[in-house]
């Protein structure tokens, strides 16, 4: 995380215990630190990563910034599966 750069975003895009990104927030003030957890099959990983049913981007603070900036996030993940 030290290599983010100050202001940056970093997402975390993997399966965390709870209270993973809040206690890498803490750390690591100068950057903003979210969580978008994968949703695979262990039989469709690869499938699944690139045609997701879902994006979830968490925040460790409820502001208008970090919901701008998890926005941001959500419009550049990989587009919705829609069936």
């Amino acid at each position: 995380m030290k290599y983010v750069g100050k202001g940056k975003v970093a997402v975390i895009k993997s399966t965390i215990l709870p209270g993973t990104t809040e206690l890498i927030q803490n750390e690591n003030p100068e950057i903003h630190v979210f969580h978008s957890p994968e949703f695979l099959k262990e039989s469709t990983a690869r499938y699944d990563t690139d045609n997701p049913d879902r994006n979830i981007v968490g925040i460790p603070v409820n502001n208008s910034e970090t919901q701008i900036l998890a926005q941001s996030v959500i419009d550049i993940l990989p587009s919705l599966l829609l069936i």
